[in-house]
């Protein structure tokens, strides 16, 4: 079979104003225990009527950098 890819971006807010980046981050104070951050993401319009429906996944790597 054929396989169908969505680019994307990533969002620091649900605005979608600041793609997240080098440049735009998330600034998150720790507390010592896990969580989550939430992120979120865009794909356009005139992508998604090229596309067939279904289900899309990926693995987005992160780097978390500690300033103490």
């Amino acid at each position: 079979g054929t396989t169908d890819f969505l680019g994307y971006e990533l969002y620091t807010a649900t605005g979608r104003v600041n793609v997240l980046n080098t440049t735009n981050s998330i600034p998150y104070t720790g507390t010592g225990v896990a969580s989550a951050v939430t992120v979120f993401g865009r794909v356009t319009a005139a992508q998604l009527a090229l596309v067939k429906a279904g289900s899309y996944s990926d693995t987005v790597a992160m780097t978390v950098t500690y300033t103490p």
